[in-house]
């Protein structure tokens, strides 16, 4: 099991995209506000957690975030 997270920050906002690796499956959670939800979950090695976190980063830094 592993995880990813990504931090994105612009003036005063932070996201956070985290990627919980199990061994059924992936999750991806985002974080806005302080608040958490789910926003997407895969098959355990699926490229679909992976490609959803780049998805929202390239969203997040087209609006003018900046992801580490």
């Amino acid at each position: 099991a592993g995880a990813q997270q990504v931090t994105c920050s612009y003036d005063t906002y932070t996201r956070e995209i985290n990627v919980q690796e199990g061994t059924s499956g992936c999750s991806v959670q985002y974080t806005k506000d302080g608040d958490t939800s789910e926003i997407g979950s895969g098959y355990s090695r699926s490229p679909f957690c992976p490609e959803l976190v780049q998805r929202v980063r390239t969203n997040l830094e087209s609006n003018g975030f900046k992801c580490n």
